[in-house]
């Protein structure tokens, strides 16, 4: 790359407008200075209201995830509270409970199953 390359040239860093542009030029061997199509584009005008706008964006964005993990943090505290709170279970008992939840669930089912077949019935009669 560098036999194709006779000279850098790094113009100084330009901040005026709120932000850093800095201009490179290249100049290449028997070629001389390339201007490629699209760097004559001017940069859009600075606009300080947008410019104020994006800030509180990003502001309003990196807040919401502070508040969003002070939030998941405060919860996950108060399990911990809520779970040293309760009393511990013996085996016996979280199987009980466990069993109890299973039961309930197999009743619920039953029950839907009873209606659901009821239903398919009356529209089979109906039809």
């Amino acid at each position: 790359m560098n036999e194709f390359i006779s000279k850098i040239v790094v113009f100084e860093a330009d901040k005026s407008s709120g932000r850093r542009e800095q201009t490179v030029d290249f100049y290449f061997n028997f070629i001389g200075k390339i201007t490629l199509p699209g760097q004559n584009v001017e940069p859009e005008p600075f606009d300080p209201v947008e410019h104020r706008r994006a800030k509180r964006r990003e502001n309003y964005y990196r807040n919401r995830e502070q508040i969003n993990a002070r939030i998941a943090q405060k919860r996950a505290e108060a399990k911990l509270v809520k779970l040293a709170a309760e009393p511990i279970k013996s085996a016996e008992e979280l199987s009980a409970e466990e069993e109890t939840r299973r039961e309930r669930k197999r009743a619920y089912s039953r029950e839907y199953q009873r209606e659901y077949r009821r239903k398919q019935r009356e529209q089979k009669q109906s039809a």
